[in-house]
């Protein structure tokens, strides 16, 4: 207690020194907390990436998962959930052989049947169905996206061949089977639209045509039905002279 109230009496004495002591302590107030503050700061952002790379593991977003996963180990190499990271990236990888094998199997299947023009039947034995199992598998898989635009680059070649040649039935349906591809395609349906229309409008001409075809039929009915009636008119006035004569 002496000592201390000597402390106290040399800072009550010197108003410099308080004011020394008093900056000293927030400068190591200040420190300090800066100090903790960049740890939790760090812990954060490691928090973070690690959750970001479990989330798209539990998404099945099996690529993304790796990278990140790697990119915590680059970083963090003391971490204490190291040993968890790399079992999570050994499983990953184990992962994307299996359907990297999984996926060029689909792939020869769905190239089979698109040789053999099998792009939508038999139902579980097609192209299509073939691309929507890879791509369920790996969206971004790009031979199977591939393999789909040219199926409906058919169709729509033969569509457009179909509609130019007055066969719009069968342009609709080529169109209708682009749609069992890409459903709700705006462009497609318009094109479906148009036909109708376009086919209903020929069907209006053909009623037309029938109609003016049937008029011309009674038209020469009714000349011959006149010819007729004329030349009986005839032969009654030639009686009557005759027998007045």
């Amino acid at each position: 207690p002496k000592a201390i109230a000597n402390v106290k009496n040399v800072f009550l004495q010197k108003p410099q020194l308080k004011l020394f002591a008093f900056g000293l302590a927030a400068i190591l107030i200040i420190s300090f907390g800066g100090l903790v503050y960049s740890n939790f700061k760090a812990d954060d952002q490691t928090f973070l990436l690690y959750s970001r790379a479990d989330h798209h593991l539990k998404s099945g977003e099996f690529e993304k998962a790796l990278i990140a996963f790697q990119l915590f180990r680059q970083n963090h190499s003391d971490h204490e959930s190291l040993p968890a990271v790399n079992e999570k990236i050994e499983y990953i990888e184990n992962q994307l052989a299996q359907s990297s094998s999984k996926l060029h199997k689909l792939m020869v299947k769905a190239q089979v049947a698109f040789k053999q023009k099998r792009y939508l039947i038999p139902p579980t034995d097609n192209a299509i169905n073939y691309i929507k199992m890879i791509l369920s598998i790996s969206p971004d898989y790009q031979p199977a996206k591939d393999l789909q635009n040219k199926i409906i680059e058919n169709y729509l070649k033969e569509a457009k061949i179909a509609g130019e040649r007055g066969s719009y039935q069968r342009a609709i349906a080529y169109y209708q089977k682009v749609l069992q591809i890409t459903p709700n395609s705006i462009s497609i349906l318009n094109m479906i639209k148009s036909l109708h229309n376009m086919q209903n409008s020929r069907q209006t001409n053909a009623g037309l045509i029938t109609a003016q075809n049937q008029l011309k039929k009674l038209q020469a009915e009714r000349d011959s039905l006149n010819y007729e009636l004329m030349k009986r008119r005839q032969e009654l006035e030639t009686l009557v002279i005759d027998h007045s004569n």
